[in-house]
């Protein structure tokens, strides 16, 4: 068996890096040190974010040089230079060094940002067959038609095995949900020669960048907002041009609001919507014009703890601020569980993990390791789907976890608390639980029996139905009976 898969992309924004994800998650069960490697990245200062997330998450020994060949602009005058050959070869010799140190490579392409995209097809399938690596080829799915689908799988498996590459699977990414099943009965016959082909549905989460990919995007100065509060996505800007009152009609849900760095009234009260049950919960506040709020206004911002809506500053006018912030990717950085979990939960649902793994690579390590173990737990609750109650339903460390859990759908998952409350803080901290049940043990319909049961199973302890009544309202006491109950 191959000990390296290459995911090659047909064309920009296929989202395959839920596939490198997916893939490196797969994988990790079963191999120990997987190694990972880009032969062409993104010119510019900034390390590749993919790597950084790849390494930080399954291997935080190998060194970010090691794991790159050339960038963009190097490769471009190479190849404009009639250096060619050369590039490939110097790109298999850094692979390889990687390869000694690594019993499994897995290599992502290009992204078809850099050069023509003619070119980077070419030089993928190149630098596949240099390598002896096996394809999984990526088919961007976004916005077209179920023929147009079946037409883009075709001419990859046909482009790839015309230039003499191994087709290990194909994956058609970024579906539209209301068009999958009907992809899927049209491309059935495409499976008939035995490689496998995967249809993954658009993941709305991974496609909105989120408020801190924007700060990061234009080199914007954080005023307000930690990690996870900028992590929220985006799903729409709001310029605010208009007096308050008129603005507010225009609020929407996920909204960032781009406003002038001294329109305090702007500022104010879009703060006050993460307080407001009456109005959307908005995803943060972006100030233009390198200015910044009165210090008073400043002072009446830190003391809203409660529900901290991430506020950012650019120096560019309001107008070229808002042009930058709709060219801005959306991009899975390291620091967001939320989008891994999402794309890891995406992929483990539309893929057989079991037939890919064994295709891929037929040995299994013996070896266990942390995150090893943590895979084996989670596939073990998966395959047996437990319905579990968390008292702390109002706590943020359980809520953040909910959501995690939800979207790798590793469980049903019941809250206890108030129901208000626990929308309340879900909303201020942009979370989405959908799919967890809310129960209010005061409000329940079961704590009267819960009481009683409880009052038959301890009155020879002396406690007296008042006193089972009470303790039932306890979240701990009526989660425990939940369980004791089946429910």
């Amino acid at each position: 068996m191959s000990n390296n898969l290459y995911i090659a992309s047909m064309e920009p924004a296929s989202g395959k890096i839920a596939l490198v994800l997916g893939v490196m998650e797969t994988l990790s069960r079963r191999i120990r040190n997987i190694g990972f490697f880009r032969p062409i990245i993104r010119s510019g200062d900034k390390p590749d974010n993919n790597i950084q997330l790849i390494l930080s998450r399954y291997n935080h020994e190998l060194s970010y040089e090691n794991t790159y060949g050339y960038t963009h602009e190097e490769a471009r005058n190479m190849t404009a230079g009639g250096q060619y050959n050369e590039l490939l070869k110097n790109i298999v010799s850094k692979y390889k060094g990687l390869e000694n140190q690594c019993p499994f490579v897995l290599c992502e392409g290009t992204d078809f940002t850099g050069v023509a995209s003619a070119f980077e097809f070419d030089f993928n399938a190149d630098v596949a067959n240099n390598l002896g690596a096996p394809i999984l080829a990526v088919v961007n799915g976004f916005g077209k038609s179920p023929a147009e689908v079946v037409d883009g799988v075709r001419v990859a498996r046909e482009s790839f095995g015309g230039h003499g590459c191994t087709l290990a699977a194909t994956a058609v990414n970024r579906v539209t949900a209301d068009q999958v099943d009907s992809i899927v009965e049209q491309i059935t016959g495409l499976q008939d020669d035995g490689e496998p082909l995967y249809i993954l549905p658009e993941e709305p989460t991974l496609a909105k960048p989120t408020v801190g990919e924007i700060a990061r995007a234009l080199n914007a100065k954080v005023l307000q907002g930690e990690s996870n509060e900028l992590n929220r996505e985006v799903h729409d800007f709001k310029v605010a041009a208009m007096n308050l009152p008129n603005f507010l009609d225009y609020v929407v849900d996920g909204a960032l609001v781009i406003t002038p760095g001294d329109r305090s009234d702007i500022i104010l009260g879009s703060v006050a919507t993460a307080f407001s049950e009456t109005y959307p919960n908005i995803a943060g506040i972006l100030l233009t014009g390198g200015l910044t709020p009165e210090p008073q206004v400043q002072r009446l911002l830190e003391g809203a703890k409660r529900s901290p809506t991430p506020i950012i500053a650019v120096d560019t006018d309001t107008y070229t601020t808002a042009m930058n912030v709709s060219a801005v990717p959306a991009v899975i950085t390291p620091d967001n569980e939320r989008k891994i979990a999402a794309a890891l939960g995406l992929f483990e649902s539309r893929v057989d993990l079991e037939e890919f793994g064994n295709r891929i690579t037929g040995f299994r390590s013996v070896r266990v390791t942390p995150i090893m173990f943590e895979y084996q737990l989670i596939e073990r609750a998966k395959s047996n789907c437990q319905h579990i109650v968390l008292p702390e339903g109002d706590e943020e460390r359980i809520l953040r976890a909910t959501e995690v859990l939800l979207r790798r759908k590793v469980c049903d998952l019941t809250l206890l608390g108030d129901e208000k409350e626990i929308q309340q803080k879900t909303a201020a901290l942009g979370l989405n639980l959908e799919g967890a049940n809310v129960v209010n043990p005061v409000h329940s319909e079961w704590l009267a029996a819960f009481a009683k049961t409880y009052y038959e199973m301890r009155k020879h302890k002396g406690i007296s139905e008042e006193m089972a009544a009470d303790a039932m309202t306890d979240v701990s006491y009526f989660g425990t009976m939940m369980v004791y109950q089946g429910k």
